[in-house]
């Protein structure tokens, strides 16, 4: 006996249109909140804003999405398919940052993944940095041209080491390469800046070709030989080789786009490769009668306890890769707590979402006290004086490369009439930043166009070598050092730009 489908028209629910019908299941299935992804739990859950974040990780099922479509859905499967896609089509969907501590694999006592992606970025960072320090003789002025054209204004960072190696064939033995000081968090920063990790990662794949680049790339892979008093200030690379001899094309490989969200496995075949860190008491290296601390680096000491996340931004985009982009009408991506791996490059990925979905609009919400400060993660503790301020010129700083991120959006896909970013913040420091930006922006204006009219340099922050020498000394950022283009992000930014 065969069984013909049924149109279940004995129902007057399906006597209906289905335009009736899904006007029906929107008002059926409305939320007033929305609903928010749960990263933890892979759930959706019905949206509150009262709702905290350690809540919400610490208790991912204490608001589990029951949803109110079960009944009906489980009346017939006619009623389960046509509901399936609605409330995403008819509900914003908020995403926050992603807590992950609840997994099995873990690294020096840090079990959440996010962490162990931070410190692991850090790690191949600073190995490409050394790399490039023992390749530098691979650089040319046409190399040096092609960083220019693609990364304006970072090429300095390689010229350096094209000098030193010149330097080095006529006898000299100054082979300081101007790469920003690993031991100093405010030029860590800037090592480890997005910009700069792009330009790095670009210059080693156009001199890797090299007959001679493996030969010399390895160096930076094996340990540093005893130092005597005459090597001391030889060689640039005080630390240990961070990883193992036989990692380098893995190192070299191993480049994830920034809101890549690592699965456990990956991070374990990255992490085996890492060498031992030096214990404290190995630190202190005598050099005939003189005694110097070598430092050595690990990124994970101290960190154990510290709460580390994907940002929202990433969350959403793993979420758009496992559902169909075109179901969703509104998301909403709040940038609540600091986030690990370049946040402010995440949203560039939306693109191609927004043109999968031209119905799509998202709202992002971001602050510089909700997920921008302190600067970087060593900044938790160390950019803070005991008066528990944070640097002005470093603020600026992080403002600005968030800022100048958010101006380009448009030419990654994400039109201003779709997107909707809002710079929360309304308490007295908000407000006080926002003039400090504004009044930088002007004085970085007038700084530049003073240069221009009377043939004047700008000042340099730290790249003069004098200044290098004086490592004691405190300096300042002034507003010629923000991005060049700052006093025209914060224009249109203040017009009500993206």
């Amino acid at each position: 006996m065969s069984h013909v489908p049924s149109d279940q028209l004995q129902s007057g629910l399906f006597r209906l249109p289905r335009e009736l019908r899904d006007e029906i299941y929107a008002h059926y299935l409305l939320e007033e909140d929305g609903y928010f992804y749960d990263f933890e739990s892979r759930r959706m859950l019905r949206n509150s804003d009262t709702v905290s974040n350690e809540l919400k990780a610490n208790e991912p099922t204490s608001k589990e999405l029951v949803p109110r479509s079960s009944a009906l859905s489980l009346t017939c499967r006619r009623a389960a398919d046509e509901l399936r896609w609605v409330a995403l089509r008819t509900d914003s969907v908020t995403f926050i940052p992603g807590y992950s501590e609840h997994y099995e694999g873990e690294y020096k006592g840090i079990k959440s993944r996010a962490g162990r992606f931070e410190c692991l970025l850090k790690y191949v960072q600073v190995t490409k940095m050394d790399i490039m320090v023992y390749a530098k003789k691979l650089l040319t002025p046409e190399i040096l041209g092609e960083i220019e054209t693609r990364y304006p204004g970072l090429s300095k960072h390689f010229r350096a080491p094209l000098t030193a190696a010149s330097m080095e064939e006529q006898g000299s033995f100054d082979t300081q390469w101007f790469l920003p000081n690993l031991f100093n968090n405010d030029e860590f920063g800037l090592a480890l800046s997005i910009d700069f990790h792009d330009a790095l990662q670009f210059a080693l794949e156009l001199i890797r070709g090299h007959d001679h680049f493996d030969q010399l790339a390895k160096k930076a892979l094996e340990p540093l030989p005893p130092k005597t008093l005459q090597h001391v200030n030889m060689d640039n690379r005080r630390h240990r080789n961070l990883f193992s001899a036989t990692s380098l094309s893995t190192i070299l490989d191993w480049h994830p786009a920034p809101w890549a969200i690592p699965s456990d496995t990956e991070l374990s075949s990255i992490e085996q490769l890492l060498t031992e860190p030096k214990p404290k008491a190995e630190c202190i290296v005598l050099a005939d009668t003189f005694q110097y601390t070598e430092r050595d680096l690990d990124f994970s000491r101290g960190f154990e306890g510290v709460r580390w996340h994907f940002s929202a931004c990433a969350v959403t985009l793993g979420f758009l890769k496992l559902y169909p982009p075109q179901k969703l009408r509104r998301i909403k991506i709040r940038e609540d707590c600091k986030s690990v791996s370049y946040p402010e490059r995440h949203f560039q990925a939306l693109g191609f979402y927004m043109k999968e979905n031209p119905s799509l609009r998202i709202e992002v919400h971001i602050g510089p006290w909700m997920n921008m400060l302190p600067v970087g993660w060593e900044g938790i503790m160390d950019r803070r004086n005991v008066n528990g301020s944070i640097s002005g010129d470093c603020a600026l700083l992080v403002f600005a490369t968030w800022l100048g991120e958010l101006i380009k959006l448009p030419s990654h896909g994400l039109p201003a009439d779709r997107v909707l970013v809002i710079l929360e913040g309304q308490c007295s420091m908000s407000l006080e930043l926002w003039d400090k930006m504004k009044q930088a922006a002007g004085l970085q204006e007038a700084m530049i166009r003073l240069s221009h009219e009377q043939g004047l340099e700008l000042p340099h922050y730290q790249a003069d070598p004098q200044a290098q020498a004086r490592r004691t000394a405190q300096y300042f950022r002034l507003p010629c050092h923000l991005p060049d283009a700052f006093s025209r992000w914060s224009k249109t930014s203040s017009k009500g730009g993206p």
